[in-house]
């Protein structure tokens, strides 16, 4: 075969170290920067296939190039060469004396398992083995010819101190669960519980604090407050317009129609004060009941019409004023807005400062705040507009006295 010997030696080959390498020559580069930068007496050669490579540094003890942990000279109680500690900078500029840097092995995992179980997230964050445990159980798989999964679960009956560390106890809750015990129930003291479980829609998950260490236990969500995803660590206050009178709530009720409250965490709604309403379900506030409306009692859905001779000129009110305290003998539509609305009643007529005044004989009055009619077979002499003041004549001649407006004559 070929072989290459370092400058320390190569002037004197037989004083030279072996070193075989994989074939083609398996990092062959660096080991002869290695040996020429340490002035290292080696003389490398590339084994002509893989059974040779793997037969002959056991054979002929030479030096040779492979990594752990493996199987393929676990039995050949081969030494490591150390060399000084990496240095990339020098590496990456082709110096490589020093140690090829360590493999950093790393765990990778979907970001949803912690969601999908605390318990297997937290045994892949807390994994972790030593190179020489790993040899060691690959040892009893080449040494007994178990296979590897034998060899493991053997490995792992004499290791409990090892591995007992990735698993969490039955007991130690996660966050987002709880205490239960035998038959699945919630309960709030370890002493009391089997397993965990997450916490249901209604509850949330907290944290307490025991002998053992720390673990969760779950809790209904206080009044006033919901939760309707399982495993949370909080329940929400209840929006404006909803309530939860009772613990364990999934989801707050809304306000019914006659309630509303416009703050968070409510356990009740309150009920609309008389002169107010609400119309619907989840309502933040009640709504003042408008002109021409009102409402004597509390928890009303809607607002009443004032009674005819009366009227409602605010928001808000509880009852309807009536006409007469505005005008005597007067009236209004259902509704009444305001006091204008207040009108004479029929067989009356408006007199300023006076009021609603019974009808004249020889007048027709037919309601409301209008001058009254002459009647048939009388005239008026209408001595003042504004202040109506009038003088009524019987005529003679009926037919020459028409019903029409005051102070005028048939045609």
């Amino acid at each position: 075969g070929v072989w290459w010997f370092s400058p320390a030696c190569r002037a004197e080959p037989t004083s030279c170290i072996p070193l075989i390498a994989h074939p083609p020559g398996w990092d062959l580069q660096t080991m002869m920067h290695q040996a020429l930068g340490s002035n290292m007496p080696i003389a490398f050669a590339v084994a002509k296939n893989s059974t040779m490579y793997k037969e002959l540094p056991q054979r002929l003890k030479t030096l040779f190039y492979w990594w752990t942990p493996d199987v393929t000279f676990l039995g050949a109680h081969v030494k490591r060469l150390i060399f000084e500690e990496t240095d990339p900078k020098a590496r990456a500029n082709g110096d490589f004396r020093t140690a090829s840097e360590l493999l950093h092995l790393d765990k990778v995992a979907s970001p949803y398992v912690k969601q999908a179980s605390q318990r297997l997230h937290y045994f892949l964050t807390e994994f972790s083995m030593y190179e020489s445990e790993l040899m060691s159980m690959l040892q009893l798989h080449t040494a007994h010819g178990l296979s590897l999964r034998d060899a493991a679960c053997q490995w792992l009956r004499t290791k409990s101190h090892v591995w007992k560390g990735w698993f969490l106890d039955q007991t130690s809750c996660t966050t987002g669960s709880g205490l239960v015990d035998a038959d699945g129930q919630y309960v709030a003291k370890r002493d009391d519980a089997k397993r965990c479980a997450f916490c249901l829609p209604g509850s949330h998950s907290v944290q307490i604090e025991d002998i053992a260490g720390v673990t969760f236990v779950c809790e209904q969500c206080p009044k006033g407050h919901q939760q309707d995803t399982p495993g949370q660590l909080t329940c929400h206050p209840c929006d404006p317009g909803r309530f939860a009178s009772t613990e364990g709530v999934h989801n707050c009720q809304m306000c019914k129609p006659g309630a509303a409250t416009d703050e968070f965490g409510q356990t009740s709604c309150k009920l609309c004060p008389a002169g107010r309403m609400s119309p619907r379900e989840g309502e933040v506030n009640c709504i003042g009941c408008p002109a021409g409306q009102f409402q004597a009692f509390e928890g009303a859905t809607e607002c009443e019409l004032c009674d005819r001779g009366f009227y409602s000129e605010l928001l808000g009110q509880q009852n309807c004023s009536s006409c007469e305290h505005v005008l005597a003998a007067s009236s209004s539509a259902r509704g009444a807005p305001n006091a204008s609305e207040c009108k004479c009643l029929p067989d009356h007529y408006f007199k300023p400062g006076s009021g609603c005044m019974p009808c004249l004989e020889g007048h027709v009055c037919r309601g409301g705040n209008g001058a009254p009619e002459q009647s048939i077979g009388f005239f008026t002499l209408v001595q003042d507009d504004d202040a109506r003041e009038y003088q009524i004549f019987k005529c003679r001649d009926q037919l020459r006295c028409s019903q029409t407006p005051l102070g005028t004559c048939a045609k």
